[in-house]
């Protein structure tokens, strides 16, 4: 029997969800009108360049969604409200994607997903923090 908590966590994490598809949905279907309309670069190339995106809502969508068992909450899933760690990681990488896409529908230029590359060095310095010794 779920608790009450579980409930909320579960109804937290579903709005969680349907708000960043809300974002990403428009965003990749506008920037794929672009390249099939445009098409200055190769289709290998989207998709690759879209790789992490998919990588990064899959997990969201498989440790965050509650699952559900005739009706009962089976499993609430993973807290998505969560601005550190893995999870927060993974939202960068999506609002990233979804910036760059959002970028290359409206100005037509591919040069915007050089912001990609700037995921390991924010990655880096996130855990450079995380694993200094806490200054007194």
């Amino acid at each position: 029997m779920a608790g009450k908590a579980d409930k909320k966590q579960a109804a937290a994490n579903t709005a969680a969800l349907r708000r960043l598809y809300t974002y990403v949905v428009p965003a990749v279907i506008l920037s794929a009108l672009r390249q099939l309309v445009f098409g200055d670069a190769s289709v290998a190339r989207y998709v690759l360049w879209h790789v992490p995106l998919a990588g990064a809502l899959y997990t969201l969508e498989r440790s965050g969604r509650p699952h559900y068992d005739g009706g009962r909450l089976a499993r609430v899933g993973v807290a998505l409200d969560a601005s550190s760690g893995l999870t927060g990681a993974l939202f960068d990488v999506v609002y990233t994607s979804v910036a760059c896409d959002a970028v290359a529908a409206a100005l037509g230029t591919a040069a915007q997903w050089w912001l990609l590359f700037a995921w390991p060095v924010y990655w880096a310095y996130g855990g450079w923090r995380m694993l200094r010794p806490a200054r007194t």
